[in-house]
């Protein structure tokens, strides 16, 4: 059963671009009810983000989208969600840049996912939020972001055992703002693959990056997981 959403009055984002471009987006759950969306290889990014998950875990994911990782989480956990949207129908109702908005659900968590979000704020918004969901203390946090940037791919699979490993190809991929693309404000490109990477590997101190890794079947799909330290 849904949790009442908070009565929020004051605006969710900085700047009425980001306001207009978000809500226009979210506004339509049209967007996700499609196979052109849910593609075999977002399914399987799906369960990429599932297996950091427990049973009996307490999860909260930013951005409700599809809809299908909640379901699956369901049968294993405890699950709610925030989205900057109502239609969505989310647990919260909040702008995940804004810590007045969260500091609510502080402790409250033992896993948090915010896959494909971070990318539809500006930059240095993007930054505040996923600071502010560090700040929330969940014992492990899962962050993915859009990279554009080429890929070579290299595994096997002989009986129980199998190797992948992606290569990213140097001087590749293409600059992402709000002029070339509809919905997100940047993406991993040549570059700035380095300075976003810095930037969010050493995002907090009360968290260490236990593992970085673009998603072999999704290769576009780069995640970043950390774990908060004892």
């Amino acid at each position: 059963m849904l949790q009442s959403v908070p009565n929020i009055h004051r605006s969710f984002a900085l700047n009425k671009q980001f306001n207009s471009s978000m809500l226009n987006q979210k506004s339509s759950m049209s967007i996700y009810q499609n196979k052109l969306y849910l593609t075999e290889h977002r399914l399987l990014a799906y369960l990429e983000q599932f297996k950091y998950v427990q049973d009996g875990d307490k999860v909260l994911e930013i951005g409700t989208g599809a809809g299908i990782f909640g379901e699956i989480v369901k049968r294993v956990a405890h699950y709610e969600c925030i989205d900057i949207d109502s239609a969505t129908n989310p647990h919260y109702v909040a702008d995940i840049s804004e810590w007045d908005q969260v500091s609510h659900l502080e402790g409250r968590f033992d896993s948090i996912f915010c896959c494909q979000v971070l990318e539809h704020m500006p930059y240095e918004m993007s930054k505040r939020a996923l600071q502010n969901l560090l700040r929330l203390k969940a014992k492990i946090v899962v962050v993915s972001i859009p990279d554009n940037r080429k890929a070579i791919q290299l595994g096997f699979r002989f009986r129980r055992w199998h190797f992948e490993y992606i290569y990213s190809v140097p001087f590749t991929g293409h600059e992402v703002n709000l002029r070339t693309n509809e919905y997100h404000y940047w993406e991993i490109w040549r570059k700035n693959s380095r300075s976003i990477i810095d930037d969010f590997t050493s995002i907090s101190t009360d968290y260490r990056l236990k593992k970085r890794y673009r998603f072999f079947h999704r290769f576009k799909q780069h995640f970043f997981v950390y774990k908060l330290c004892e």
